[in-house]
């Protein structure tokens, strides 16, 4: 004999008819608001990005002028197919190719979507690292997606270190003992004293 059907609330999206999976939205566009914070989301048509390139004529600001269609989720332009990120395009377009193959982006705002030409140079990966410090925008500690503690519990880790095993520390933070050595040895979390 078959039960009852068990009845999952749909996509809160008009016309989705996927079950919900979590804040009201199918997995698709629950995905699609992670990655640009729209769940309506997705892939912007090549053409119409090539089009904004290639009218795109800077105005004479010192502000940020921010990528108009959607951004990747990892914070820049959304890539445009064979051709890269918007900030890349127009970095070679206004300051020519990159002096060599180990220079990047990088941007004086600290903004991943200005597209503005004066915000934009080329740079070594330890200059743009330097200048992420400086902006407050690196992963580190607490920002870094794959955290699992706070920057309180790894100070209360480390001054617990000499105190307790590692395996009582593991246990009371519910983290490995090797996540807790390397908090001890501060090959991570090295943006704390």
């Amino acid at each position: 004999m078959v039960g009852p059907a068990t009845i999952y609330p749909l996509c809160s999206v008009d016309g989705c008819m996927k079950g919900a999976h979590a804040r009201g939205w199918c997995g698709a566009h629950y995905y699609r608001w992670r990655m640009h914070d729209d769940p309506l989301g997705g892939r912007i048509p090549n053409g119409e990005a090539v089009q904004f390139l290639d009218s795109f004529t800077p105005n004479a600001t010192d502000e940020c002028i921010l990528w108009p269609l959607g951004k990747h989720g990892n914070g820049y332009g959304r890539r445009i197919s064979g051709r890269g990120y918007p900030h890349q395009i127009i970095c070679r377009r206004y300051h020519g190719a990159p002096p060599s193959a180990s220079h990047e982006v990088a941007h004086s705002c600290g903004d991943g979507l200005c597209i503005n030409p004066r915000h934009l140079r080329w740079a070594f990966h330890k200059e743009n690292e330097a200048d992420k410090i400086l902006h407050g925008t690196t992963l580190d500690g607490a920002r870094c997606g794959a955290a699992k503690l706070t920057e309180q519990e790894v100070m209360e880790i480390r001054s617990l270190a000499g105190q307790l095993p590692t395996k009582e520390l593991a246990d009371r933070f519910r983290i490995s003992h090797g996540t807790i050595n390397a908090v001890k040895a501060r090959r991570t979390w090295k943006n704390l004293p």
